[in-house]
């Protein structure tokens, strides 16, 4: 049974836009059913409690990588992660189902062709699905901007399935806007919520705190990305023994070499 999604109410595009180009984001409410929040939210809790994998981050993904769900713990972030990626079966139906649907406002809000990033372009542009949880007492990301071509919009949507003040007490998304000023996006954000925002702008995790009782911070978005080859990936190259590697390169050789 394929999944449904609901987006509630129809964005002004150009209102959205304008607000971004001023301020840097724009939040609007209620484009997404609680329902399907609800059913995002069981699921993804559930898999990030059994996620064991314990890998780096990231963040330079290979056309034809596999599908995965990481803890990642670095000087810059603390946080579970999964990657959803187009080519494979969908970790959840559900939420790529909202993804590629909240992509396609997204881009029409940067004015990209609505499905820029769901096929994979001559120049390897494409996009992966990600849901993220920031545990509590230990999530956090470091205030970083996305590294931007001239000219580009290169724009983010995120879709939070936990609420501050109800799943955690303090922390959360934040933005430096256009005037300079620090904005606490999460305390404007409730459920069927969604924030549009410039990734050329500073943006971070502050650390999520919590009660006893708090699950922590959980977000679902997609990253538009150019996809590495796989033979340029060092992190294929890492997994093939030495041989397998010598023996490839020989095959290649004689092929070339033949008659």
């Amino acid at each position: 049974m394929n999944p449904t999604t609901t987006l509630l109410n129809k964005v002004d595009e150009l209102e959205c836009r304008n607000e971004i180009l001023k301020t840097g984001y724009a939040v609007r409410h209620n484009l997404v059913s609680t329902e399907d929040i609800a059913a995002v939210r069981d699921h993804w809790l559930e898999a990030f409690s059994t996620s064991t994998e314990r890998r780096p981050m990231i963040w330079g993904p290979y056309y034809g990588e596999q599908n995965r769900v990481i803890q990642a713990r670095a000087k810059g972030h603390v946080l579970f992660r999964s990657f959803d990626f187009l080519w494979n079966a969908p970790l959840d139906p559900l939420t790529r189902n909202l993804g590629i649907q909240l992509s396609r406002l997204r881009n029409r809000i940067a004015q990209h062709d609505e499905r820029r990033g769901e096929y994979i372009s001559e120049d390897n542009y494409g996009l992966y699905i990600t849901t993220s949880l920031y545990p509590k007492n230990l999530g956090w990301m470091e205030e970083h901007r996305d590294k931007v071509s001239p000219g580009e919009r290169h724009w983010h949507f995120i879709l939070p399935i936990t609420f501050k003040g109800e799943d955690y007490d303090a922390g959360g998304l934040f933005i430096t806007d256009r005037n300079e000023k620090r904005i606490d996006i999460d305390s404007a954000l409730r459920c069927g919520s969604v924030v549009f925002f410039d990734g050329a702008r500073p943006h971070g995790v502050d650390k999520i705190r919590s009660s006893i009782n708090g699950v922590g911070r959980l977000q679902m978005f997609t990253i538009p990305v150019f996809f590495e080859l796989p033979h340029r990936q060092d992190r294929i190259l890492e997994q093939i023994s030495a041989k397998r590697f010598i023996k490839s390169r020989l095959r290649q050789f004689l092929r070339g070499h033949a008659g």
